[in-house]
């Protein structure tokens, strides 16, 4: 009898709820927060010297390898950083972050599940067999989900790590980017900055949402 893959439902809403709420921190962040307060805070952590970017990056990316949201690493960027290098300061991370899990994975899971669950370990690695550059593009794209467990079943399944790789931080740069333009827009006290990226993050999150369930209608009624 054939095991079955299909997703428990509750823990993908589940999932999905977490992201939302992270990604509505930063505005309430910045709606409850006192100006003073963030550049005091700002001053406090702002990176110097070489050796401080190198370990915020670390930090960062370590923290995101075990499951820290993307979102809050591109706003804490922004916010320290600015928009354009706080997006390529996560963007970074959040891709080493993917390699890291990934190779950790497919070294500790991948013989595990091949011996308790060969069947779903088969199906799994048909999936991220093909296309994979653009599977894990529009992976990425979609606002909800986990970074990590997403990381978590390609290693597991051995996914071809270049593809995968690149994919994936092509796929990271436009959320990346809204976040860190979010967090620049409170360092700098510009509401019309922190409203404008709220509005572009929704409104992405929105068509991107609108594509894939597009993608996934047309795909069932090419297989009827």
């Amino acid at each position: 009898m054939p095991l079955n893959l299909q997703p428990n439902k509750k823990l993908s809403v589940s999932i999905s709820l977490l992201v939302v709420v992270v990604m509505l921190l930063p505005i309430l962040f910045y709606c409850m927060a006192d100006q003073s307060v963030v550049n005091a805070l700002i001053i406090k952590l702002q990176p110097e010297k070489t050796s401080e970017y190198l370990l915020l990056l670390t930090l960062l990316t370590l923290a995101m390898s075990v499951g820290l949201p993307r979102q809050i690493t591109a706003f804490s960027s922004g916010l320290l950083l600015g928009t354009t290098y706080g997006t390529v300061f996560s963007t970074l991370a959040a891709s080493v972050a993917c390699f890291l899990t990934f190779i950790f994975s497919s070294y500790v899971f991948h013989h595990r599940i091949q011996e308790k669950f060969p069947q779903k370990l088969t199906t799994l690695s048909d999936f991220f067999t093909e296309n994979i550059f653009i599977k894990a593009l529009v992976i990425r794209l979609i606002p909800v989900g986990s970074n990590f467990l997403t990381n978590v079943l390609a290693g597991t399944a051995k996914a071809p790590l270049l593809p995968y790789l690149c994919g994936t931080t092509v796929g990271f740069i436009p959320q990346m980017t809204l976040f860190s333009m979010l967090g620049a827009g409170v360092k700098v006290g510009d509401n019309q900055q922190v409203m404008i990226s709220a509005g572009l993050l929704i409104v992405a999150s929105m068509l991107i949402g609108y594509l894939y369930k597009k993608h996934k209608t047309n795909k069932k009624g090419a297989n009827i």
